[in-house]
């Protein structure tokens, strides 16, 4: 298997091309398409989206050395995944985006998702199995928070629309 030429980023928030922060905050983009991923999606207090992947979903956690991540990930055979078992998971909608292989592909996009390698943060920023509209599954990054706050509120459906305290 050659090695990957560029990597994909599942977005669903904020970073999404109908958002006002995409332009901003997303790396640049080779191609969107419209993608879901297993997880449970809620809402913040103050607006935002928190998704929540179970740990089955999870093929690797972001080191310090991305391109060996990426390049593991790629050769991950996703029909090996198990389903998930938690009760509460669904398919969280919206886009998956092709960018470039590069060192600084996720600058702008962690640090408006206050991830850090070197801190602790609410997101992390893991790699999962996503799956294009036609079914066809890719590998692809995406930020994930390891807890709930008791704040947050379940979004039942999977898709975040911009509640208009954000707006």
């Amino acid at each position: 298997m050659n090695s990957p030429k560029n990597q994909y980023l599942f977005v669903y928030g904020t970073l999404r091309s109908d958002q006002t922060e995409h332009r901003t905050h997303s790396p640049r983009s080779l191609s969107r398409s419209i993608a879901s991923i297993t997880g449970t999606l809620y809402e913040l207090d103050i607006g935002y989206p928190l998704l929540i992947v179970p740990a089955t979903s999870i093929l690797l956690s972001a080191s310090q050395d991305w391109l060996r991540d990426w390049d593991r990930a790629t050769k991950i055979d996703l029909a090996t995944i198990p389903a998930p078992s938690q009760e509460r998971s669904s398919r969280i909608w919206g886009e998956l985006i092709e960018i470039p292989l590069k060192p600084d592909a996720f600058t702008k996009p962690d640090r408006w998702e206050g991830f850090s390698l070197d801190r602790p943060s609410i997101y992390q920023r893991v790699i999962v199995p996503a799956a294009f509209a036609d079914g066809t599954m890719m590998a692809a990054w995406a930020y994930v928070a390891t807890q709930i706050p008791t704040t947050a509120k379940l979004i039942p459906d999977g898709f975040w629309e911009r509640p208009k305290k954000l707006r």
